[in-house]
């Protein structure tokens, strides 16, 4: 049975991460959206160029692929009034993805993405398989991450499907393996310890609110008194995050695009060879030199929710009682947000949880107390755009926490209840990915 199950999921895996190289570039959508221009070309960059400058040639390569209009909104950043101009998204996406960009242009990035998501979907099912048998734990792993508005994602060159991959490797490795085996071999589980922490540190450089994830694996190594299991995960942790702001560093001159940077903006690529920001631009939009330009057109660097500070995670509160339960709603079961209708498997989870899960040690809970705790973050601190803005599906800030609820489950148990997953994410999926 278990040899059978494991060819049906090597099977799907190769049909998926095939597919992406099938597309074609240009194609629908035409050109890049959102912050793909940044991630995108930044990856191409450190592919061909091994540098995160932004230069002729990388825009030679963003039209090269998408010829048919210009492309908007590419983040960068300087230093020097704009005579050296660097991408500013976090790199460490763009460096994963770097070697598949080289060797299949956009579509390599998706395939990234889609062995991300088939790794997710493996780790899935081998944890679920401790307690389970094989069919009914690769049918809920594939479910949970095939049926989810979070696979959508994986055609977007964005970093939410790699930010997912940090959370759900850092449990899969992190949390307790002895429920039914006795005690762990000790360097393995040191192994394993060092590869959680380190491994969330990925998601963390992006989007700090999401260590406290790492709280469940902790949890029970310090209620089991692992002190030293501990204290390599939390090595692994801070030595993969100086690994990543050290390389940052070299890069681009600072451990983070995101904050303490005064010079940091959206461009648009408006034709080859040309860098959309130079030193005689800003001067003539500034009036620099006695020229009289028009200041009203300066160069500024907009608004941010991070006001590009190390203090933006610290913000005073800026929601009412009323808007805080109205947003709850709709983060539940809003038209484009809802967990409960767009991530069914996370919801069934999460009953499963509650039926047969919630006696098996306190780390679980611990888990639930976290995912919650950052959704809460989001929505109250975030108020006016916890769901990530406009222009995609889902919640793309929750997105990434999605992969911890397959880790609440122990026992799917009673089965039948995964036909109600399958029949939610029929009537609600399927329409919102055609809006889309």
């Amino acid at each position: 049975m278990s040899r059978t199950v494991n060819l049906a999921l090597a099977a799907v895996t190769a049909f998926f991460l095939l597919f992406p190289l099938t597309l074609g570039k240009p194609g629908l959508p035409p050109h890049l959206k959102a912050d793909e221009a940044a991630y995108y070309l930044a990856a191409q960059s450190l592919a061909h160029d091994h540098n995160l400058r932004v230069e002729p040639q990388d825009v030679d390569r963003a039209f090269a692929e998408f010829p048919f209009g210009p492309v908007n909104n590419l983040i960068v950043m300087s230093d020097d009034g704009w005579r050296t101009v660097h991408f500013a998204k976090p790199y460490i996406y763009s460096l994963c993805g770097a070697p598949f960009a080289r060797l299949f242009g956009a579509n390599g990035m998706l395939c990234f993405n889609m062995l991300l998501t088939m790794a997710m979907m493996w780790m899935g099912y081998l944890y679920l398989r401790r307690y389970n048998p094989p069919g009914l734990a690769a049918l809920f792993s594939a479910s949970f991450f095939l049926l989810s508005v979070g696979f959508s994602y994986v055609f977007w060159i964005q970093p939410e499907v790699f930010n997912m991959f940090s959370v759900a490797a850092c449990l899969f490795f992190g949390l307790p393996r002895n429920d039914e085996t006795g005690l762990p071999d000790r360097r393995r589980e040191l192994l394993l310890a060092l590869l959680s922490g380190g491994v969330l540190a990925l998601a963390v450089y992006d989007k700090p609110m999401f260590a406290a994830v790492g709280l469940a694996p902790l949890w029970a190594y310090a209620r089991d008194r692992r002190w030293r299991t501990l204290g390599v995960w939390m090595a692994g942790a801070v030595l993969s995050m100086a690994v990543i702001a050290a390389g940052s560093w070299r890069l681009t001159g600072h451990p983070s695009p995101y904050l303490g940077i005064g010079g940091r903006q959206g461009v648009t690529l408006c034709e080859p060879g040309k860098v959309p920001i130079s030193p005689e631009v800003v001067k003539a939009r500034t009036g620099g030199g006695g020229g009289g330009g028009d200041k009203r057109a300066a160069a500024a660097v907009p608004n941010s929710t991070t006001g590009n500070t190390w203090t933006w995670l610290f913000r005073p509160l800026d929601v009412t009682l009323y808007e805080e339960v109205e947003n709850i709603g709709y983060f539940l079961v809003g038209r484009h947000t809802g967990m409960l209708v767009y991530t069914p498997f996370a919801a069934l989870a999460v009953i499963f949880f509650l039926l047969h899960g919630r006696r098996r040690g306190g780390e679980r809970w611990v888990l639930l107390g976290a995912v919650t705790a950052v959704a809460l973050y989001f929505l109250t601190f975030i108020a006016w755009n916890w769901q990530g803005g406009g222009g995609f599906v889902g919640n793309r800030y929750f997105v990434t926490a999605i992969p911890a609820f397959l880790f609440l489950v122990t026992e799917i148990r009673p089965p039948r209840l995964l036909l109600l997953g399958h029949v939610v994410a029929g009537l609600f999926l399927a329409p919102l990915d055609r809006k889309s």
